[in-house]
């Protein structure tokens, strides 16, 4: 598991501030299995909870050759992190 981003979003009201966590994850396991996950809560245990179980949603496999890791150029983006996976 590769932890990516977190950070906290305020939403401001004209009552009160309120505070969520969000936090960005990427799982692999390196025979083709990957996934990418975001959660959002009120606390990190159940923002990364929440990325974990839409993790768990995303699942891909891909069909690892010998010569290459994946078919083709694979990349995603949230706010300022990139990430690309080259063949």
């Amino acid at each position: 598991m590769v932890f990516l981003a977190s950070d906290s979003v305020t939403n401001v009201t004209s009552l009160n501030r309120t505070n969520q966590r969000r936090v960005l994850i990427f799982l692999g396991n390196g025979r083709g299995l990957v996934s990418y996950g975001k959660g959002k809560a009120q606390e990190y245990e159940q923002a990364f909870e929440n990325a974990f179980k839409d993790a768990r949603k995303n699942m891909l496999m891909l069909d690892i050759e010998e010569v290459f890791t994946s078919p083709r150029l694979l990349e995603g983006r949230h706010n300022d992190f990139k990430i690309k996976i080259f063949p």
